[in-house]
């Protein structure tokens, strides 16, 4: 085996530009430049130059030149006897089967793209992913020439592998520290802040940041600048060079000779600067710039490399704080509606009076986020105090306007024997709070009296009362009822009375009953529960209370229910 079967011998490099018909020449003309130094035959180099002229001109008129990041990049690496040739563009592209065959009419200008490509290249390959078009040209050029060099020429040589292996050495061990910092920094300032160490791996004099910001303005986030001074915020929409970069995704390069905006921050601080963009997968955030004051040498391709590494490092860690935001706004969500519910469970008794007069019995069922539905019974020296309510909204608020009502009920329990008095105190206690909120609660309050077959009631904007005779054949409806609390201080509640049979029941419920929807969306609507009830008139309060629930699940079919469903069951015993 000969000295030169133990190398793997390889090259590439890529550029990046704008999709403009105009670059493609100097494009393809950068390519074969490095193709002739590096020994590749003039008939070959020929072949590559249409290929990729003619590739890049299919690249920009198959593209998405919309978009913040239409750019296409141009990339070749030569490799054993192979010349690889990799040009991508934002979108996806689909050729047809043909596309590479020559077309009926010779003559026609368009349609030939295709069979040109694949008459200068060995292997032609399309494929879209991640948004992106990428076409790949493979051509056989044969191993690059080798020559034997001489001591002084060896020396030097691996006196630059060693230099360079060192850089590399430490650009990886930097990178490693990032990613590292990646995985532990809380937050995104102090992930910032690792990057810009950075800057003396690079050999730049100054380095900052700058992302944009809720107020759509390009922030400066940090910076490592020995004398220079940067603006705060920038303009996205200016003239400057890092608000260009941010438009366009484009990364773009300057020196002493760059025409300059007036008002553009790098004006006159620095030599030469490197502004690339920092984005997640399509979404641009901002901008990163390295630069160096006074004449000399620019940046190395490695140096910027990783500038670039580090732009897309920030990138990651930006998505990373908007996801660590969006779950603890999640959590907190969370562990509000555990403590609404918490509340909305503690508000609703769980044992009911016996009476030889009056049965009762409850029951809610809480949704998956939590409300404001309440129940409340309570005895009184005259009879039983029955109180059903719905605070408009979810989540704590509701709950606890919910304890506000239940509080407010039982401090004017002694009015009990006066449904509507009862609730015009508790109007005047609470609508103007209600009012300045912008909430409402509908409220419902019966009072059973004492070994007697009156009830008294009144609405405050709330479901009417369902009365089930005791055959279950017939039922009514008692629909009185005034305004929603916290709509009008003025509102007085009038009072209702009705007789109840022997064995009648009478049904307090919320609107997550009448309003629950079958698949195809109709309400259940109060005749259905009144309708519903009578099948279930000859079992017990408690059986029937969770046969209605049921039948309102089964309506669910599966989907997740938007409302609670309470019920209160009356019922006068013979």
């Amino acid at each position: 085996m000969t000295a030169r079967e133990n190398f793997a011998y390889a090259e590439w490099a890529q550029i990046a530009l704008a999709p403009d018909l105009g670059l493609i020449s100097p494009a393809a003309e950068h390519v074969c430049s490095t193709l002739r130094a590096r020994g590749a035959s003039a008939q070959a180099v020929d072949a590559v130059h249409l290929a990729v002229a003619e590739a890049l001109a299919n690249s920009i008129k198959h593209g998405d030149a919309s978009g913040p990041g239409a750019v296409v990049r141009l990339r070749w690496i030569w490799q054993g006897e192979w010349l690889e040739i990799q040009i991508s563009e934002p979108g996806n592209f689909a050729p047809a089967e043909d596309w590479t065959e020559l077309p009926d009419d010779p003559f026609a200008e368009s349609g030939r793209g295709g069979f040109l490509i694949a008459q200068h290249v060995d292997e032609l390959e399309h494929g879209n992913t991640r948004g992106r078009h990428t076409l790949r040209l493979r051509k056989r050029l044969g191993l690059p020439p080798f020559s034997s060099p001489n001591i002084a020429e060896l020396e030097q040589t691996l006196a630059a592998m060693t230099e360079d292996l060192s850089a590399s050495y430490e650009t990886l061990s930097a990178l490693f520290r990032l990613a590292e910092a990646l995985a532990t920094t809380e937050d995104l300032p102090g992930f910032v802040e690792h990057a810009l160490k950075l800057r003396a791996l690079i050999e730049a004099d100054t380095m900052h940041v700058r992302l944009r910001s809720p107020e759509e303005k390009l922030v400066l986030l940090g910076a490592a600048a020995d004398g220079c001074d940067y603006p705060r915020e920038l303009d996205p929409a200016g003239r400057s060079i890092e608000a260009e970069v941010f438009r366009t995704g484009i990364e773009r390069t300057t020196d002493e000779r760059t025409a300059f905006a007036a008002d553009d921050p790098l004006r006159g601080q620095l030599g030469a600067a490197f502004v690339c963009p920092i984005y997640f997968q399509s979404r641009q955030l901002g901008v990163c710039v390295v630069g160096r004051r006074g004449r000399g040498a620019y940046f190395t391709a490695a140096q910027l490399s990783l500038a670039r590494s580090t732009a897309e490092f920030l990138g990651i860690a930006c998505a990373n704080a908007d996801l660590q935001t969006q779950r603890r706004a999640q959590l907190r969500a969370q562990q509000e509606l555990e403590i609404a519910a918490r509340i909305q469970q503690s508000l609703v008794p769980t044992q009911f009076p016996a009476r030889r007069d009056w049965a009762v019995h409850g029951r809610c069922a809480n949704a998956l986020e939590a409300g404001g539905d309440f129940f409340d019974v309570l005895e009184t020296p005259g009879g039983l105090l029955l109180v059903i309510a719905d605070v408009m909204g979810k989540g704590v608020p509701a709950a606890l306007l919910a304890v506000v009502l239940r509080t407010a009920v039982r401090a004017h329990a002694a009015l009990a024997a006066r449904p509507g008095e009862l609730l015009n105190r508790v109007s005047a206690q609470l609508a103007p709070d209600l009012e300045r909120l912008g909430m409402f609660i509908t409220a419902q309050v019966v009072f059973l009296e004492t070994d007697s077959a009156r009830m008294c009631y009144a609405n405050a904007g709330h479901c009417p009362l369902i009365a089930l005779a005791a055959d279950g054949n017939t039922f009514r409806v008692l629909e009185e009822g005034g305004l929603p609390l916290g709509v009008s201080q003025r509102e007085e509640y009038a009072e209702h009375n009705e007789i109840v049979g022997p064995e009648e029941r009478v049904i307090l419920l919320t609107d997550g009953l009448t309003e629950a929807p079958d698949e195809k969306g109709r309400e259940l609507g109060v005749e259905g529960v009144a309708q519903a009830a009578r099948q279930w008139h000859g079992v017990s309060l408690e059986a029937a209370g969770a046969a209605l629930l049921d039948l309102v699940h089964r309506r669910d079919a599966g989907r997740r229910p938007t409302d609670d469903r309470t019920l209160l069951l009356v019922q006068r015993l013979a």
